[in-house]
């Protein structure tokens, strides 16, 4: 049980409206930590929001969803706690095992299974090689050409 999501939950289905903070984590929480697909989270929200546009709403969940670039919105608990003055963290019974007690590298790398970096170099002198063979290849001008 985690107060603050079930604090947002709340607050949307008996209000009609979040905070532009508590939609983003939210959605973060439903896409990233949950696995929900963005659609379902954006369907969801317009069924409840007072203010809820369409075009909006899918562009805000497709940007948390990072659908349009490599980089993924997603939140720690020090962010949730800074802007929302610990309102959820105080008394949430997961306060010790909380899911988003992590640093923002931890986070990407438990959410998003990051690579190390010597893997990502690791392709970086795959394409080095297969640069410098492509460079030891005949020429092409005829007159240099061995047959």
């Amino acid at each position: 049980q985690l107060a603050c999501m079930d604090g947002f939950r709340n607050e949307l289905v008996t209000q009609g409206w979040l905070h532009n903070h508590a939609r983003m984590w939210m959605a973060a929480y439903l896409v990233h930590w949950r696995r929900v697909h963005w659609r379902a989270g954006a369907d969801w929200f317009l069924e409840h929001l007072l203010d809820g546009d369409p075009a909006s709403n899918h562009l805000s969940w497709q940007w948390v969803a990072s659908s349009f670039s490599h980089k993924p919105y997603f939140f720690n608990r020090q962010n949730l706690e800074r802007y929302s003055n610990g309102r959820y963290c105080q008394e949430c019974p997961s306060h010790e095992s909380c899911p988003f007690d992590l640093s923002y590298e931890q986070l990407e790398q438990k959410l998003f299974k990051v690579q190390p970096a010597a893997i990502r170099e690791g392709t970086t002198r795959r394409s080095s090689r297969s640069s410098s063979r492509s460079s030891q290849r005949p020429s092409s001008n005829p007159s240099t050409q061995r047959f």
